[in-house]
């Protein structure tokens, strides 16, 4: 069984040849290729891969499975994780696929994908988010006996590229905080101070803030249990100290948004990023940063103090310590220097 394009005086075809019961070959004509492919479906594609199915079942699409799957899923993502899988699925899967019978779907199609977020120019990494959420789909088709193998089974996806980024040092992270504007300066102290995750750090609410306790309560990071506690220094409280007094009458409200932009309303990734971050860069003459190269530079300084591995993948949040080893924990120059010193104090003789 295939579908042939085939270019006639009538304009574009696509020819579905297939083998009925009896054996006889057979073929139907259809106007454009998604109709090819919804009938493709409801055929024999193998011995024992249909039988037993009702029609229902043949015809089902990849949006209806994605439904039962989300259903399945319940509320076991967090509400900044669910929406972000919402919103993939939406914009960049379902466009896609979610019309096809989930039957019908091949790994050529799979390969079409891909290459075709490659051209939007999505990283690798991008990439693979992508197919972290299409693949449970498959899965669950699976489980339900609709199909009998996942398409994207041996799909290869582009390779991981990892930038060290750009790494802060002492002077340049006090340049930052000193060019900052007065209400956002408290805010880069805090993303320094404690490598908070972007996402984590504008869902920071006041009830997120213990001053006494010294303590800054993550509920919604990646970690295995959902939530962890960051230690706080004096100087750091006495920041978060200044930013609850600046939000006035909400400053009583545990649920209260802690930073904001300077309208008062929530912090938007894209504008606090173009209005306020690449603003700073391009005034001080920085090296280009992002949001996360500061997170890295957190975990440098970590490094730099001598911390135990243990402790920076705590703080940071990691579920695995090589992730904070491979790639938050960078070495400094100092660092490198003093490892080059250790061997001449060593042998140093007298």
């Amino acid at each position: 069984m295939s579908i042939h394009k085939r270019t006639g005086k009538k304009g574009v075809a696509y020819q579905v040849r297939y083998r009925r019961e009896n054996g006889e070959q057979a073929s139907r004509t259809f106007s454009t290729k998604k109709q090819a492919e919804r009938f493709e479906a409801t055929l024999i594609v193998d011995d024992g891969d249909i039988r037993g199915l009702t029609r229902k079942q043949r015809n089902t699409t990849f949006a209806e499975v994605t439904r039962s799957w989300l259903n399945v899923l319940g509320q076991r993502h967090a509400p900044a994780t669910a929406k972000r899988r919402d919103q993939i699925l939406r914009l960049h899967v379902l466009p896609h696929l979610g019309h096809m019978p989930i039957r019908a779907i091949r790994l050529s199609h799979i390969r079409e994908i891909v290459a075709s977020w490659e051209c939007e120019q999505m990283t690798a990494a991008t990439i693979r988010t992508h197919m972290n959420y299409m693949r449970p789909v498959f899965k669950l088709a699976i489980q339900d006996d609709i199909i009998s193998k996942d398409p994207t089974t041996g799909l290869q996806l582009p390779p991981l590229r990892h930038g060290k980024g750009t790494i802060l040092d002492r002077e340049q992270c006090r340049t930052l905080l000193a060019a900052a504007p007065d209400n956002y300066w408290r805010a880069f102290h805090i993303l320094l101070a404690t490598g908070l995750r972007i996402g984590e750090f504008m869902d920071l609410t006041i009830g997120d803030v213990d001053l006494q306790k010294r303590i800054l309560v993550v509920k919604e990071s990646k970690t295995e249990t959902g939530e962890r506690e960051i230690h706080l220094s004096e100087n750091d409280v006495e920041v978060l100290r200044q930013q609850i007094a600046s939000l006035g009458q909400e400053s009583r409200q545990p649920d209260a948004i802690l930073f904001r932009s300077t309208e008062g309303k929530k912090l938007v990734y894209r504008n606090f990023a173009q209005r306020v971050l690449k603003k700073i860069i391009k005034t001080t003459g920085l090296p280009a940063f992002t949001f996360h190269d500061l997170r890295k530079t957190h975990a440098t300084m970590l490094v730099e103090a001598g911390y135990d591995p243990k402790v920076i993948q705590q703080r940071m949040g990691h579920a695995n310590i090589e992730t904070t080893l491979k790639f938050y924990a960078q070495p400094t120059k100092d660092r490198l220097q003093a490892a080059a010193d250790v061997a001449t104090v060593y042998l140093r003789q007298g």
